[in-house]
């Protein structure tokens, strides 16, 4: 049998993430087995092994499908500076909170997160990652220091635990009451975050 390409190996393990992601709506994670996901997938248990290490591996990669809708914002951060850095970061933040309102997948995958925040073995696994994706936000924020754009009292790591941290406490407080947030709000957050990390623009 000929070997897949790249191509066809990288749409197998999206089709395998976004199989993951229905069956874990559908019955849960202490329900949901590699073997119904490879049955939602259409492939078999080897071919999830050959893109993953176990179960917890593949819900860690349910966070690419978080993540997709940010990706062209992500990419305009690594070429831009300055003011146009700084407004780049905040559409993030903007764009992060108008999914978690408008976009149910968003809001599963929130749920299934926030659950997964109380299970060990996973968030051991998670934390890897986290500190890269912390890592690489802090490098612009050290840009955005250089530039005297960050408030001078904030280091770059502690104003990436406040862009983090005022995220991921709406998001777990939206997930007690979603009513907390509407889509009107959203620009009064974002200012606020604006005038905790920034000088005045």
């Amino acid at each position: 049998m000929a070997r897949k390409t790249k191509e066809e190996a990288e749409k197998t393990r999206q089709a395998i993430i976004e199989a993951a992601f229905i069956v874990l709506a559908k019955h849960g994670i202490a329900k949901t087995t590699l073997n119904k996901v490879a049955l939602q997938a259409g492939v078999t248990r080897g071919a999830i092994y050959w893109h993953f290490e176990d179960r917890d591996a593949l819900f860690l990669a349910l966070s690419d499908l978080a993540m997709a809708p940010l990706l062209p914002i992500y990419k305009q951060l690594e070429s831009s500076h300055g003011e146009e850095l700084r407004h780049n970061l905040l559409m993030i933040a903007t764009n992060m909170l108008e999914s978690l309102l408008l976009d149910q997948q968003v809001q599963q995958l929130n749920r299934l997160f926030q659950q997964w925040a109380t299970d060990k073995v996973f968030m051991d696994k998670y934390r890897p990652l986290h500190i890269e994706r912390n890592e690489q936000f802090e490098g612009y924020l050290e840009s955005l220091k250089v530039d005297g754009i960050l408030l001078p009292h904030l280091t770059p790591k502690t104003a990436c635990l406040i862009f983090t941290a005022f995220l991921s406490g709406i998001f777990e407080q939206w997930e007690v009451s979603n009513e907390s947030l509407q889509v009107n709000d959203i620009p009064e957050v974002i200012k606020s975050l604006d005038k905790a990390l920034f000088v005045d623009g």
